[in-house]
């Protein structure tokens, strides 16, 4: 480092010491309470660090303090960075790093280099790097050398066993820091040890959103009206707590959050649309149109205040300006919207009505449960509205919200929705019976572009043409 005035080589030296003094000093941040909690801790010598954090409560910043930190005063620095799936590095933390690495004084500023996966410093040659963390590799945080080891985890509940149990030894030598952080979505695994049975092993934080100086009473509000305060998506992405996880939910809040941040997963089918028909005159009963491709649901939209008209004259309009055709747009049939499809295939759609009604199945009491089983065992191969994070939020409050209970003897059949789940959430659960209705029926192109179908049982209360479909 070139030669300083006195004054700023005191301030350097008084950074290099304390992470405290360097964030609030050269990066002009103020840390939350929270985040100063942790700060301190490393001040204090903490080298193994758990947080289960709240979204919204300044985690990936508090990150990106420490990765600039030992970048520039750490001697022979490595830091590797990892996570569950590359955009969660690429897109959240290095970003957060350039960010903040903006703000530092020039005379610093001038030797970081951020770059899409890796942060170097120029005068020393520590750097950071980002590793995806994958069952398949578990070599990502294996293989580095140097005086010091930073290692930064990333979601650390995804993180499988794998991964720290080939790096077992790196992660417990005494010269190297880690620090694991990320929404407590799972009860078991490497990261919710660490804050049980190995708990004596690593200094633990908790990031409560609704404790959080960033998050705005407003928004918490949001998040309580989304979510419902005792499901375990507001344990999880407000509380910052591992969930109950009831024995009578469909889904497990590790498989959507999963699934949200996939980057690889199966777009290979048709296009295929679900239509959930809403009321006319209110906000709370919208009218929702997921799109997906395969198993990437990757669109929804919600329109309210239509009648049948207006949405067969919504959706007309949507399908001739989509690049894309759906090969088939399953509409719910039942009630009010017992009409549509009929209305609809008028217009030349591809439009074929469901009942979530009583069925004839061994496992299933009715539809309704069918589809949103059918969407479960679609969950490990897909990738879920990962760029609209307020979609994000109302579907996990949606899928959540779905309970089971056995009848007939054998037979699953989800809690009634009108009983159950809407004074739970305090809205219809819209755009989950979208994204289920979509699920009625699966189409495979083949390489004669031709599309066939499987959707058509005669047991399942579908209406319309198959002849229509291409």
């Amino acid at each position: 480092m070139s030669a300083m005035p006195d004054k700023d080589a005191l301030i350097l030296a008084a950074a290099s010491k304390s992470i405290t003094f360097f964030v609030r000093r050269l990066l002009g941040a103020e840390p939350t309470k929270q985040q100063a909690a942790v700060l301190l801790a490393i001040d204090k010598g903490a080298k193994k660090i758990a947080i289960k954090s709240g979204h919204g409560s300044g985690k990936s910043a508090l990150l990106s303090w420490i990765i600039l930190w030992a970048l520039l005063f750490k001697e022979d620095c490595k830091v590797p960075m990892t996570a569950p799936s590359a955009p969660q590095l690429t897109d959240i933390l290095i970003p957060e790093v350039r960010k903040w690495a903006g703000r530092l004084p020039e005379v610093l500023q001038k030797n970081i280099e951020v770059l899409t996966d890796k942060v170097r410093n120029l005068e020393n040659d520590n750097f950071a790097v980002a590793r995806t963390a994958r069952r398949e590799s578990p070599e990502a945080l294996q293989g580095f050398h140097g005086t010091h080891i930073f290692f930064i985890l990333e979601e650390a509940s995804g993180i499988p066993r794998e991964i720290f149990e080939v790096a077992e030894g790196a992660l417990t030598s005494d010269e190297a820091f880690a620090i694991m952080a990320g929404n407590p979505t799972r009860t078991e695994g490497y990261f919710y040890d660490a804050f049980h049975k190995n708990a004596w092993q690593w200094t633990r934080f908790t990031f409560n959103t609704e404790k959080s100086e960033n998050v705005s009473r407003k928004t918490i509000e949001e998040y309580r009206r989304k979510y419902g305060v005792e499901s375990d998506v507001y344990r999880v992405r407000v509380l910052g707590e591992f969930p109950k996880e009831s024995g009578d939910a469909v889904f497990a809040l590790y498989m959507l959050e999963e699934a949200i941040e996939r980057d690889i997963y199966d777009d290979s089918g048709a296009e295929i649309w679900g239509l959930d028909i809403g009321g006319n005159n209110t906000d709370s009963d919208a009218t929702v149109l997921v799109k997906r491709k395969g198993a990437y649901f990757y669109e929804a939209q919600k329109w309210h205040g239509m009648d049948l008209e207006d949405i067969a004259n919504r959706l007309y309009a949507e399908f001739i300006s989509s690049h894309r055709k759906p090969a088939a747009i399953f509409a719910d049939e039942t009630g009010q919207g017992k009409s549509f499809p009929s209305m609809a295939q008028k217009r030349g759609l591809p439009v074929y009505g469901v009942n979530f009604g009583r069925i004839k199945d061994d496992m299933y009491w009715d539809n309704r449960t069918k589809l949103y089983y059918k969407l479960k065992e679609m969950l490990p191969q897909a990738k879920l509205f990962k760029k609209d994070y307020h979609l994000v939020d109302e579907m996990l409050g949606d899928l959540m919200a779905q309970q089971f209970e056995i009848v007939d003897g054998s037979k699953l059949r989800l809690l009634n929705k009108k009983k159950y789940i809407i004074p739970k959430l305090g809205r219809s659960p819209d755009l989950g019976d979208a994204m289920a209705l979509s699920c009625q029926g699966e189409f495979y192109i083949f390489e004669n572009s031709e599309v066939e179908d499987d959707y058509y049982d005669d047991d399942e209360p579908i209406r319309g043409n198959a002849g229509g479909i291409y």
